[in-house]
């Protein structure tokens, strides 16, 4: 049952503007038939609806709901399909309350659905407790979704689950929009308090409490001034990485060419260019490197010559042997192919 006003679109004409729904039952046999019988519930047709309804007439939402196992009354019903009915009963009916406990939040029916499946009877009391659950269980849910639901149950601002949620956020945010693995601290709680709107020493407190539970790893290496705040899992990927590429300069053979800088020359005029300072620099080292070491990291912004030092140091080396290409991202691995 939809509640509102009538109104009148300027467009459309006379509409209904909804302020609110009730979700009512059946309540007349044949109501209650065509509910059962509607596909909604597995294992039920319109003829084994008929038959349920005709074992237990008024009451059968009743029993389905609360004495399901009588379900073996009905002629012809074997065990093993009235679980599968009671089941998928329960279930239609946790996820209805669940779309209708998210939706008057203001969640999309789409983001509705894949919590309610996460969580199943338990949606309305995890979101109660702590709505912020959702960024850590669901993938494709950020804190400010999660923070809108917090907001509108009325999480307190202050509520430790919300800023630890926002922390982490803001380390995720840094890996995706700047690349950085970790962000200095003071950095960390400062934004995190203005995003926050609320107290730095608060925000301080939890990244203490995350530090405890090893949700966050802090680092601080002899004369750095700042202290590094790292998600668990971007410190550990961080270390694998720099142990494999150990692993791999230790176990490579090593070269050398006294002929670097001809060879640059060699190759801006054969492609028109000419390279800056600092990217002859950069070619260099990486040439270096690569022949030293057997190979090379190479990173930068956009618009920092990146693809045309690629290409200059693949123009060089290939002619001895194979060059290997990787990159840590789909975009980035195209653009080098």
């Amino acid at each position: 049952m939809f509640h509102g006003d009538w109104v009148e679109h300027p467009q459309y004409g006379r509409q209904l503007k909804c302020t609110g729904c009730e979700i009512k039952k059946p309540t007349t046999l044949l109501g209650i038939e065509r509910y059962l019988g509607s596909g909604l519930i597995r294992g039920v047709g319109p003829s084994t609806a008929k038959q349920i309804v005709e074992t237990f007439g008024e009451e059968t939402l009743t029993i389905l709901s609360e004495h399901p196992e009588r379900l073996q009354e009905v002629p012809g019903m074997g065990r093993k399909r009235w679980r599968v009915i009671a089941e998928n009963f329960q279930e239609q009916n946790a996820m209805r309350e669940s779309m209708v406990f998210l939706q008057s939040y203001g969640i999309s029916p789409n983001l509705s659905v894949k919590i309610s499946r996460l969580y199943g009877d338990r949606t309305a009391d995890v979101i109660k407790n702590n709505p912020y659950r959702l960024c850590e269980d669901l993938e494709g849910v950020g804190f400010q979704t999660a923070d809108r639901i917090g907001m509108a149950i009325g999480i307190a601002a202050d509520s430790e689950f919300r800023i630890q949620s926002a922390l982490k956020y803001m380390l995720r945010e840094a890996s995706v929009s700047m690349g950085h693995v970790y962000l200095p601290l003071r950095e960390l709680v400062t934004k995190t308090a203005q995003l926050l709107r609320t107290e730095e020493a608060l925000v301080s407190r939890q990244v203490k409490t995350l530090m405890l539970r090893r949700d966050i790893i802090c680092k601080q290496e002899e004369g750095e001034e700042d202290i590094r705040v790292y998600l668990a899992a971007f410190d550990s990927a961080e270390s694998e990485v720099a142990k494999r590429l150990c692993e791999l300069i230790a176990s490579l053979a090593r070269e050398e060419n006294p002929q670097a800088e001809q060879d640059i020359d060699r190759f801006e005029k054969r492609h028109g260019i000419h390279f800056s300072a600092q990217q002859r620099k950069a070619i260099t080292m990486a040439m270096e490197m690569a022949l030293k070491n057997q190979i090379v990291v190479i990173t930068g912004g956009p618009g920092t010559g990146k693809t045309t030092i690629i290409n200059c140091i693949i123009s060089l080396l290939s002619r001895d042997g194979e060059v290997k290409l990787c990159a840590p991202t789909g975009r980035a691995a195209k653009r080098m192919t």
